[in-house]
């Protein structure tokens, strides 16, 4: 175009190629997030979307605290009292009653806690279990009847993926697990494009992380999920990076 400067023209051109790709991001979302909304509908008893938070009380009084994106089904029986984690994470406060075993079932899992609290978080086939008080077992895999349960205490942590046992419990810091519950996230000595797709659970959209990983260093905070933004901005200003924002629903750092 005559009369606009090479530099602006070529700037104009990348943010014509970032809004198309923003339009298909968007688009594919809305896709994905609709199918996960119909079966959260038909199979839920709760459930939360991306950046919200709900307390749930259950029927025996103990209390379930739902992250964001998050569903659960309820199914208390005479017998136990058994809690589906669909997606998502949780933290369970649970009644000590030794006679109705208290189960979270999750990606062929289960996490048994007779009066506890503890975190269960759910997602890409990875099923990790915090434990903030008391002891819980965790049991997984194909054999995991056969197996006596994984005793995880608190501050401590397990992880299981679909079809696998346990892997062996390592140290973990309970109020961090659970800080969300309050309002917060924490980020501790995590990759930065991993701090990213932590900030990413809580805002409707997507952050896209286009500088080179490789050249990026570790991060740690606390920030408060009503100020997202501010912690995105600062974490890439540490990085000598920038945030280009195409829409409310899209953030590329560069």
């Amino acid at each position: 175009m005559a009369g606009i400067p090479s530099h602006l023209a070529v700037e104009r051109r990348h943010a014509g190629r970032y809004a198309l790709v923003g339009g298909l991001v968007a688009a594919c979302l809305a896709v994905v997030v609709l199918y996960q909304d119909i079966r959260t509908v038909l199979f839920a008893d709760h459930y939360t979307a991306v950046g919200c938070q709900q307390v749930v009380t259950l029927p025996d009084g103990g209390v379930a605290y739902l992250n964001t994106e998050t569903a659960i089904a309820v199914d208390y029986s005479e017998r136990e009292r058994r809690i589906h984690l669909l997606r998502g994470e949780a933290l369970f406060e649970v009644v000590s009653n030794p006679a109705r075993p208290f189960r979270v079932l999750a990606q062929e899992g289960t996490t048994q806690a007779v009066g506890t609290a503890f975190v269960v978080r759910a997602e890409n086939k990875q099923t990790r279990v915090t434990v903030v008080e008391g002891t819980v077992g965790v049991v997984a895999g194909a054999d995991a009847h056969a197996r006596p349960p994984m005793l995880v205490q608190k501050d401590q942590q397990t992880v299981y993926r679909s079809g696998e046992a346990p892997q062996h419990v390592r140290p973990a810091n309970g109020a961090s697990a659970k800080a969300w519950s309050k309002g917060i996230i924490v980020i501790e000595g995590q990759p930065f494009a991993h701090a990213m797709a932590e900030i990413d659970r809580y805002r409707p959209g997507r952050i896209i992380v286009l500088a080179d990983r490789s050249r990026t260093k570790p991060v740690s905070g606390r920030f408060a999920l009503q100020n997202l933004d501010d912690a995105i901005a600062a974490l890439t200003k540490i990085q000598g990076l920038r945030v280009m924002q195409v829409t409310d629903y899209l953030v590329f750092i560069l």
